[in-house]
């Protein structure tokens, strides 16, 4: 798919409606600064993660989240530094960070995070969402 009909697909209804949806839950409202509507800050909603083949309307709601431009560019920012150390981590550490995520004392699993109420939270998800495709793939036992 190009970045041409991709972007098309932003200006779905199907779109516009889960958009709308989204942004209504968060009242309008950067999920992480509280900026918004009432002060004219522009809001984007953010997927927390992308599945090949999925169209953007088609994501379930505690997957968006409301952003600002600047947390929304942060997001992305953060999320591509995630993946540059996670593929530096040895296979030690990337069993160590594996066992951090899915500890069984703390919440940090993707059932507890049915709404993500700060951008720590969205960051976990994402790790742990590229590590189940990391051992969906067989990429485990790289060092």
């Amino acid at each position: 798919m190009t970045s041409k009909d991709f972007a098309k697909q932003y200006k779905d209804p199907r779109w516009q409606r889960k958009r709308l949806e989204v942004m209504q839950r968060d009242e309008f409202k950067c999920r992480m600064c509280g900026s918004g509507e009432n002060d004219g800050t522009p809001l984007n909603v953010h997927h927390s993660y992308y599945e090949h083949g999925k169209k953007p309307w088609e994501y379930p709601k505690n997957s968006l989240v409301t952003a600002c431009e600047e947390c929304h560019g942060n997001f992305h920012y953060w999320k591509n530094i995630l993946l540059q150390e996670m593929a530096r981590l040895t296979k030690s550490q990337f069993n160590g960070l594996v066992k951090f995520l899915y500890c069984a004392d703390c919440p940090r699993t993707l059932d507890a995070i049915d709404k993500v109420s700060c951008f720590h939270d969205t960051l976990t998800a994402d790790a742990i969402r590229l590590i189940d495709a990391a051992y969906a793939c067989g990429t485990e036992d790289a060092s």
